[in-house]
């Protein structure tokens, strides 16, 4: 687009060109994982409905080398009921989301920091971002899990947090 004016000295139009700036954005890359992540939300719907396998618990916790105590703290999932859960049976639509709340943010926190060993340490450690809670204390609530997203976002776009 070009702006037009007046010379002052010949009274003939001046032609002043605008630059364009283009911000070129960084794109977010889908990011997969191990056993636990689906296709698709839809997909992750119907397994929370259905209920998880036991082994998906089990696959998360192997992953992220935590113990059972600690998983289970962090997710308010008493630990009889988990006990329970070894024997065969699936996991409950609650336990379920937050077991699939828990891989989402163990595989987010791995591809932004690039290693398993920085999430799992990211994960448990307090964060002043969070209120000085560890982000794997704040999964057990739909906004606690949202924030931690929001988190891990700023840290891969570089802003302070």
């Amino acid at each position: 687009m070009a702006i037009q004016r007046k010379s002052r000295a010949t009274g003939l139009p001046k032609v002043k060109k605008r630059l364009k700036v283009h911000v070129k954005r960084r794109q977010l890359k889908p990011k997969t994982s191990t056993k636990v992540n689906s296709v698709s939300t839809f997909d992750d719907v119907r397994a929370i409905r259905e209920g998880l396998p036991f082994s998906a618990f089990e696959s998360v916790r192997d992953t992220l080398r935590l113990n059972e105590e600690t998983i289970c703290s962090s997710l308010k999932i008493p630990k009889r009921t988990l006990a329970r859960r070894k024997s065969g049976s699936k996991l409950t639509s609650r336990e379920s989301e937050l077991v699939l709340r828990l891989e989402k943010v163990r595989s987010e926190a791995e591809a932004v920091l690039g290693s398993a060993e920085k999430a799992r340490e990211w994960l448990t450690a307090s964060n002043n971002a969070l209120n000085g809670d560890a982000p794997i204390r704040l999964l057990d609530t739909g906004p606690g899990f949202n924030e931690v997203l929001d988190v891990l976002r700023r840290i891969e776009f570089g802003v302070y947090s």
